[in-house]
């Protein structure tokens, strides 16, 4: 599947841009975060969110449904991940 080839490579600088944010509960939690610096962080997660989304139309269902083995997640799985991930972000960044 070369689509799965791109998709890989974008869910890489996907998940770079989520390490980036990884610590942003704890730091938020401490006030670390001024507004604009918060703002920044909600445009790159709607930035990732919509390269991601991008990158996925170029594969069928049956694809992102696909699991090379059962201690493997599929794209559906990881995407969910990642949606629940950054919907948690969010609300934090927007508190």
């Amino acid at each position: 599947f070369p689509p799965l080839r791109a998709l890989m490579l974008t869910e890489a600088m996907h998940w770079k841009s989520l390490c980036t944010l990884a610590l942003a509960p704890a730091l938020l939690l401490a006030g670390e975060y001024s507004k604009e610096d918060r703002e920044a962080l909600i445009q790159q997660l709607t930035n990732s969110r919509a390269g991601l989304s991008s990158t996925l139309e170029s594969i069928t269902h049956e694809q992102s449904k696909f699991k090379p083995d059962s201690n493997t997640w599929s794209v559906l799985e990881v995407v969910e991940h990642l949606a629940l991930i950054e919907d948690f972000l969010r609300g934090i960044l927007l508190e």
